[in-house]
């Protein structure tokens, strides 16, 4: 059987601006729906000045609360690939992404209160379990406009 191959072209359907310095970034992959679980990612592939340049971001969308995909990508000084993304990057545009990967995920019979690092990463997650699951014990601190930004997403 064939392996697919390592990167994919996904269609970028929608820009949301988050705040100044953060964009959600709405991906349909070509062939079809990737499956993934709170807490994976997609590594980037982007041309820089004739430099092909990686770089792993995290799904910001919940696979069991939103029918799109979705990645949140903070610009930031000197950031190559963020930067690009934000100043190239247009609706309608096609990118090159991996499936998604990683472990770092939200374990079957955890909830947004077990202290899980997935928990943290995938806040609509933890919103789509809160009627499963016991409210949340603890604090959170934003401490830039990208947190905030998600933080507000999450609150019902």
């Amino acid at each position: 059987m064939a392996r697919p191959p390592l990167f994919q072209r996904a269609t970028v359907t929608r820009i949301v601006k988050e705040t100044d310095d953060a964009r959600t970034y709405v991906l349909a992959p070509v062939d079809g729906p990737f499956t993934y679980q709170a807490g994976q990612f997609c590594t980037f592939k982007v041309n820089v000045d004739g430099t092909d340049l990686y770089r792993s971001y995290s799904m910001s969308s919940s696979p069991e609360t939103d029918t799109e995909m979705m990645t949140t990508i903070k610009r930031v000084p000197g950031g190559k690939v963020s930067n690009w993304l934000h100043d190239n990057v247009a609706e309608g545009d096609q990118v090159e992404i991996t499936r998604p990967a990683g472990t770092f995920l939200l374990r079957e019979g955890e909830g947004p209160s077990s202290g899980s690092p997935a928990a943290a990463a995938s806040p609509r997650f933890c919103r789509s379990r809160r009627a499963r699951s016991p409210p949340p014990i603890g604090t959170s601190v934003c401490s830039s406009p990208i947190a905030t930004a998600m933080q507000r997403s999450s609150t019902p």
